[in-house]
């Protein structure tokens, strides 16, 4: 990596080269490997790698403002009860794209609370299909992007980074993660669709401490966003400080 590319902190620190001193002396595998940053590791501040100030200005630099709820559609939501389902249908058609995805994902919610269908043990694709399609319906009104689920999709981003430097066409090409869900759109100007996002799920939640959660959320997802991110930025690379990707992680 050519040095002016790098990025130097304000305290001098130059982050590429503290991750790769970092990275070479891991047994596992690490986010540090793809030359990724998570400021909520108390292990970069423990091993000395970065100070809680240098790990404070790396997670500040360029943040993206969190979008915030319209007014209206928040107290819509608040003033929602269960009594209510059966008049959300008349609702519809006098509110707009937003409204109707909340009504809608509320209404299907309290139906399978009243016949008690989440008291009972389920697979985690009945949530993927039964509960987490809400966040499905989300790409559905007025835009280009859409979900893709179940482990026939790999994620086309990571496949291309798996398979640069592949010269020899007897070699098997890699497959990229595979995810549970990937948020994706079609772009005429490229040669794979475009990818902006993914998810993991599982059925239960047994806490943050959980192996299947610190890998999914910790090292597989992350991983898996950074390549989408870097596919972005060839596309667009006049907006790399402006691209996010992002990642969702859902228990049942």
């Amino acid at each position: 990596m050519e040095r002016h590319k790098m990025w130097t902190l304000s305290t001098g620190k130059v982050v590429e080269k503290a991750l790769l001193d970092y990275a070479a002396h891991l047994k596992d595998e690490n986010v540090a490997h793809s030359f990724m940053v998570d400021p909520r590791d108390p292990q970069l501040v423990i091993q000395g790698v970065f100070s809680e100030e240098e790990l404070t200005e790396i997670a500040s630099t360029d943040a993206k403002p969190k979008p915030q709820m319209p007014p209206k559609l928040g107290e819509l939501i608040k003033s929602l009860r269960l009594r209510m389902r059966n008049v959300i249908a008349n609702v519809l058609e006098d509110e707009d794209e937003d409204a109707i995805w909340v009504l809608t994902t509320i209404q299907e919610l309290v139906t399978k609370l009243e016949y008690g269908h989440l008291d009972k043990s389920h697979y985690e694709s009945w949530f993927d299909v039964h509960v987490w399609r809400f966040i499905d319906q989300l790409f559905v009104y007025g835009t280009q992007l859409e979900v893709v689920r179940g482990d026939c999709y790999a994620s086309r981003a990571s496949a291309m980074r798996r398979n640069n430097a592949r010269a020899d066409p007897t070699c098997r090409q890699r497959v990229g993660h595979r995810l549970d869900l990937v948020i994706r759109a079609h772009h005429t100007d490229s040669k794979v669709d475009l990818e902006f996002g993914g998810g993991e799920s599982s059925k239960a939640f047994d806490g943050c401490s959980e192996t299947k959660l610190m890998n999914e959320s910790g090292l597989k997802l992350p991983k898996a966003l950074k390549d989408m991110f870097d596919a972005l930025t060839q596309v667009a690379p006049n907006k790399a400080r402006k691209i996010e990707t992002m990642g969702l992680i859902t228990f049942g």
